[in-house]
């Protein structure tokens, strides 16, 4: 059994902590973070990871799945896409990508513009 269902056996609200502290209220999380988070992460190998490596995870898997900035903004809370993005933006792919497909009608590679025959011409 794991130790969330452990921990959430018996009980009768579904509110509840799931891991309350030791007098039953929030744990703290600077409690958290060096008495469980820490020791964990280095048994991981990663000593060096904190609370937002889960952040930048959640935000590396959120772009790679394809998701845009406003999604990812609003997954990790953030008031403003712009934050995101200058926040996460080395996990951007920089790669140039594929080229774009000409719409129906118009040859692929540059086009010559041409003025619209009902565009207002400057006198």
């Amino acid at each position: 059994m794991s130790d969330l269902r452990k921990a959430s056996a018996g009980r009768t609200d579904p509110r509840a902590l799931a891991f309350p502290g030791s007098r039953g209220e929030p744990l703290h999380a600077s409690n958290l973070l060096m008495r469980a988070f820490k020791p964990a992460a280095g048994e991981a190998g990663v000593p060096w990871a904190g609370f937002h490596t889960l952040r930048h995870t959640c935000a590396s898997r959120l772009f790679d799945e394809g998701r845009n900035a406003v999604q990812v903004q609003r997954w990790l809370g953030h008031s403003d896409p712009g934050f995101t993005l200058r926040t996460y933006v080395d996990l951007l792919n920089d790669e140039p990508g594929e080229p774009l497909k000409a719409p129906r009608g118009v040859s692929a590679g540059c086009q010559q513009r041409t003025r619209h025959p009902t565009a207002h011409r400057s006198r």
